[in-house]
C-alpha cells in the first residue's frame, strides 16, 4: 500500500529517498591538451566538468587545488633530452597548489634515444629532490581514473 495520496503528496512519516549525486569536479585543461585522448575520456565521464583554459603551469587543474603535469613516456624522455623537464619541475615545485606529475603509458615501441637509467634517475629526482609525486597511468584510458583518485585525496583534510 502506498503512502501517496490522490494529489501526489506523501502522507506523514513517508517520503521518497533523496537521490544523492556524486560531486562533479571542476577540471580545467590547458589548450595544449586539446588533442589528448584523456580529455575526451574525462568529458565522457560523470566525474568532471571540463573547461578549456590557458594554464600558466601544468596541463590540468583540479578543483582549484591540484595542478597536474601529464607526460607520455615519449614526451617525458624528449623533455629530459631537450631540457624542458626540470624547468617545468621547478615551476611546479614553486606553485602554491599541490603539484603532481602523471606519467602516462603505455611505453611506446620506439622511444627517444635515452638510456633507461637516465629516465629512472629523472623520476627519482622529481620525487626526491623536487618533492613532486610521480603517478603512473597504464594508458590514456587509465588517466581519468588517476585524476579521480587525485581528487579523492585532495578532498581529504
Amino acid at each position: 500500500m502506498s503512502n501517496e495520496n490522490r494529489d501526489g503528496e506523501w502522507s506523514k512519516g513517508w517520503a521518497p529517498a533523496a537521490v544523492v549525486r556524486p560531486r562533479r569536479h571542476q577540471l580545467r585543461v590547458d589548450f595544449s591538451e586539446r588533442n589528448a585522448a584523456v580529455l575526451d575520456l574525462a568529458r565522457a565521464c560523470d566525474d568532471f566538468d571540463v573547461e578549456m583554459v590557458h594554464l600558466a603551469i601544468g596541463d590540468y587543474f583540479i578543483d582549484g587545488g591540484v595542478v597536474v603535469e601529464r607526460k607520455t613516456y615519449a614526451d617525458f624522455a624528449t623533455s629530459l633530452v631537450d631540457g624542458r623537464l626540470f624547468p617545468q619541475a621547478a615551476a611546479l615545485a614553486r606553485s602554491p597548489r599541490r603539484p603532481v606529475i602523471l606519467l602516462e603509458g603505455p611505453k611506446p615501441v620506439r622511444m627517444p634515444d635515452v638510456h633507461s637509467h637516465a629516465l629512472t634517475g629523472a623520476i627519482v629526482s622529481l620525487a626526491v629532490m623536487w618533492r613532486l609525486p610521480v603517478l603512473h597511468a597504464r594508458d590514456p584510458e587509465d588517466a581519468p581514473t588517476e585524476l579521480t583518485e587525485i581528487m579523492a585525496f585532495s578532498d581529504a583534510p
